[in-house]
C-alpha cells in the first residue's frame, strides 16, 4: 500500500526495501546470518533487483534469469 502509485525509481525502490525490512520477521542464526546482516542485504539487494526488473519491463523484451543482463 505504501508503494501504490509510486513511480518506479530509486526512491520507490529504497522505500520498498525499508517496507520489506519493517514487515519481515528477520532472525539471527548462529550458523548463518545475523538479523542485521539480513536487513542490510535486503536494503542493498532489493533496490538493485527492482531497478533491473523495471529496466527489463521498460524494454519490453523478457530476459530469462541467468541469461544476459
Amino acid at each position: 500500500a505504501r508503494l501504490a502509485g509510486a513511480k518506479a525509481g530509486p526512491e520507490a525502490f529504497a522505500m520498498a526495501a525499508e517496507t520489506a525490512v519493517d514487515q519481515a520477521c528477520l532472525r539471527t542464526s548462529k550458523h548463518r546470518a545475523t538479523e542485521s546482516y539480513r536487513a542490510r542485504m535486503i536494503r542493498t539487494q532489493l533496490p538493485l533487483t527492482l531497478a533491473r526488473a523495471a529496466e527489463r519491463a521498460r524494454g519490453g523484451v523478457p530476459v530469462p534469469e541467468g541469461v544476459g543482463r
